[in-house]
């Protein structure tokens, strides 16, 4: 049985406990201290990571769920398209487009805003982003 101080610890929070001599990919810390996951839009994909610093950043304009073991669990956020698992960077939709879902790979991901209606920035995620330009009339559906 495993023990932390005086108290047994379940099966589960022992196969999180530093055993051997390296942590596994995803997490660190030091050695009789509880591993702890990378956090969320990081990941660890080698062993022997001791301080959170070890948990490498996704690339720019892409999340990852905590816990994440390499870079292909980063996905690209709503607005942006790209592949950075794949050596993509994700690329922003252009102005007068918007893009609400998240790990989109191709710029087709990128929906036009209706009408004569732009965005005023590039990376919208939403259609309510989209604005009339001079000229224009075009109405959201209710939710």
């Amino acid at each position: 049985s495993v023990t932390s101080g005086e108290l047994p610890i379940s099966p589960m929070l022992a196969a999180e406990l530093y055993t051997d001599s390296s942590w596994r990919p995803r997490y660190y810390g030091l050695p009789g201290e509880t591993c702890t996951g990378c956090p969320e839009n990081t990941y660890r994909d080698m062993v022997n990571g001791t301080i959170v610093a070890d948990c490498r950043s996704c690339p720019d304009n892409s999340i990852s769920g905590t816990k994440s073991t390499a870079l292909s669990d980063c996905i690209c956020e709503a607005g942006y398209y790209g592949n950075p698992g794949q050596g993509r960077a994700c690329e922003p939709c252009p102005v007068g487009t918007y893009n609400a879902l998240q790990n989109q790979t191709t710029l087709e991901a990128c929906l036009s805003c209706p009408g004569n209606a732009s965005t005023s920035d590039s990376a919208q995620s939403n259609i309510s982003d989209c604005a009339c330009n001079s000229g224009c009339s075009f109405a959201l559906s209710p939710k």
